[in-house]
């Protein structure tokens, strides 16, 4: 099957890039107002479907759209707009349109010639399976249908509207099998859903609401205005995207298509802009995800990072420590807090922000180190109680290494914007203290009382490469590399020598999550950090690490989109379909090689 990545910078300029697949790919688009449509050339998940939010719940409204005639999916393109299948029915070419407005709650479903489809209903909470008490009412109205959607506790309308009123109402229940839930270890593995209706049309919107006027508005709106919502989504794309070129033709495509992916999963609600930390299961803003990624976003989107930035100095607690996710107000993890000081720091080194706002982060810093040093129980390390880290499958509680990294950025951040010696202190104090209890000469532990090599070195080489001289990091790194490396071109979670290493993806059952899996945040990261030290001698690694993120972007998965993570054994995109801060430091590190003009991955 072909993959076409298509994207028009200009009135006479367009860029494009196309390649072969021979797996089950499929696409994930969003409308920055939290609603999303993912859609595979087979029913393979609970997951795909068209999911709209809703004072923050998330709801799954769609199952499927599909031609009513079995063909073969021969061409998928991402438009970065809209995207378009391809299928070949009986020798004929037909091609499906999907396209989710950025204002409003509908979704656009176009096809060419005289081809029938069928829509597929499975309302419910994203993350409630259950089967019983689902109902569903069609009423036929002018140009469609309005179709009431109940469960227990739940009504929704959809508003259906139709270039020509032609369909036959099923009302009938279908068995469906998800084959990558089943491989994901995640039930059920099997479920019924809606048959609502067999179509003839050429157009169809969907447009959602909690009354049915509220449908029906939505619906005639997006109807009446398509040329203009899809002209404005454009104009909104190549405002945001920077279209610098690489060398390579596909480490281009996967920096435009990776930037567009990030900037969908940020998204507004209730006036708070926030970012998804992935798509489809991650939608809420969760905190470290959120200012992990931020970085990408300044010079394209302050607006956001600000905004976010503000949003979350209020939920900093007492004791130092931000809250997880939204929603959740009371559990808070042990580096959030740390990153939103590392990422607003970045901000006034580039000189971001107006004089208010420096004084604001100053009150807010020291008022966040005061909580943190009176919660610490008179121990100078930062420490974690369980699993509050990034890694939260597995416990890290004690002193870890990139939570050192973290406090001392914030330090160091403190006094360059009080001048309070106190703080130049404390940081040379840490510093030392951190050298001395996790630097052996040869690797930097992850704790003083677990020598386990894992990535997490990379990451405070990147928060604070002050930590070691720079061949004392080179001693490291090469240390590190050679226990983690996968020669596909990404990194361990742990030593391949452990115990604990899982070679393949479990899914749910996270035994490999933390203990494996290469995460692609991880592994662009490192790509940087290892730039920055000496770009000649980790240019190999730097090298397969940019090619391995780019053919998982441009043709794997959801194409367009920079997945959570991949088995060790060999390259695969697995876990979240779009993950902000798989793509974020993809666009981080492509985004330094381009100012450097140096020249990476196969030309």
């Amino acid at each position: 099957m072909k993959v076409v990545h298509k994207i028009s910078k200009n009135f006479f300029e367009n860029e494009l890039y196309q390649n072969e697949v021979g797996s089950n790919i499929g696409f994930l688009t969003a409308n920055r107002k939290g609603d999303f449509a993912s859609f595979f050339n087979q029913n393979q998940t609970r997951y795909q479907g068209w999911f709209f939010r809703n004072f923050g719940k998330v709801y799954k409204a769609i199952e499927d759209i599909s031609l009513a005639c079995e063909g073969k999916t021969v061409e998928l393109k991402n438009e970065f707009w809209r995207h378009v299948r391809v299928s070949k029915i009986e020798g004929k070419v037909v091609e499906e349109s999907f396209f989710l407005p950025e204002k409003n709650r509908g979704l656009v479903y176009e096809v060419a010639g005289n081809q029938k489809f069928n829509l597929f209903l499975d309302f419910r909470p994203i993350y409630n399976n259950l089967e019983q008490e689902r109902f569903y009412k069609i009423e036929k109205t002018k140009h469609g249908l309005v179709i009431e959607c109940c469960n227990q506790k739940e009504k929704i309308f959809l508003a259906i509207k139709l270039d020509k009123p032609k369909f036959l109402i099923k009302d009938t229940w279908i068995k469906r099998s998800y084959s990558l839930d089943m491989k994901r270890n995640s039930p059920p593995f099997e479920k019924y859903v809606f048959w609502a209706l067999e179509i003839n049309a050429s157009k169809m919107v969907v447009g959602a609401g909690d009354t049915k006027k509220q449908a029906l508005e939505e619906a005639n709106y997006i109807f009446a205005k398509t040329y203009k919502l899809k002209k404005e989504k454009k104009q909104n794309i190549k405002k945001f995207i920077d279209f610098s070129k690489a060398k390579n033709p596909e480490i281009s495509m996967a920096y435009y298509s990776s930037q567009n992916a990030l900037r969908e999963l940020v998204f507004e609600e209730h006036g708070q802009k926030q970012i998804s930390a992935g798509l489809p299961w991650f939608f809420d803003f969760w905190t470290r995800d959120a200012f992990v990624s931020m970085k990408a976003l300044l010079g394209r989107d302050e607006n956001t990072f600000w905004r976010t930035c503000h949003y979350s100095f209020n939920l900093i607690g007492k004791t130092g420590f931000l809250t997880n996710k939204t929603g959740d107000l009371k559990q808070e993890n042990a580096d959030s807090v740390g990153w939103l000081f590392k990422r607003t720091g970045e901000a006034i080194e580039a000189k971001k922000l107006n004089e208010i706002t420096i004084w604001k982060v100053k009150k807010y810093i020291e008022k966040t180190l005061d909580g943190l040093s009176k919660s610490s129980n008179k121990t100078e390390l930062a420490m974690a109680f369980g699993q509050d880290t990034w890694m939260d499958s597995i416990n890290r509680a004690g002193a870890r290494i990139e939570l050192q990294a973290l406090r001392l950025c914030m330090l160091k951040l403190a006094y360059n914007l009080t001048n309070d010696s106190s703080y130049k202190i404390l940081e040379a104090s840490l510093k030392f203290k951190v050298k001395e209890k996790f630097w052996n000469g040869e690797i930097l532990f992850d704790s003083p009382e677990d020598q386990t090599i894992r990535p997490n070195i990379f990451l405070a080489a990147y928060i604070y490469p002050e930590l070691l001289e720079r061949k004392e990091w080179q001693i490291c790194f090469d240390n590190a590399l050679n226990a983690l490396w996968l020669p596909w071109g990404g990194l361990a979670t742990i030593d391949k020598k452990s115990p604990y290493f899982h070679e393949q993806h479990t899914g749910e059952i996270n035994q490999s999550y933390h203990s494996g899996d290469s995460w692609f945040y991880i592994n662009n990261l490192t790509a940087l950090v290892l730039k920055k030290n000496n770009p000649e001698r980790y240019r190999s690694y730097i090298d397969k690490i940019i090619e391995a993120s780019s053919k998982e972007i441009l043709l794997m998965q959801a194409i367009g989109c920079h997945a959570e993570l991949s088995s060790a054994s060999n390259l695969s995109s697995q876990g979240c379909s779009s993950q902000a801060w798989s793509n974020a430091l993809f666009i981080e590190l492509i985004q330094d090689i381009l100012k450097t003009k140096q020249i990476y991955g196969k030309n």
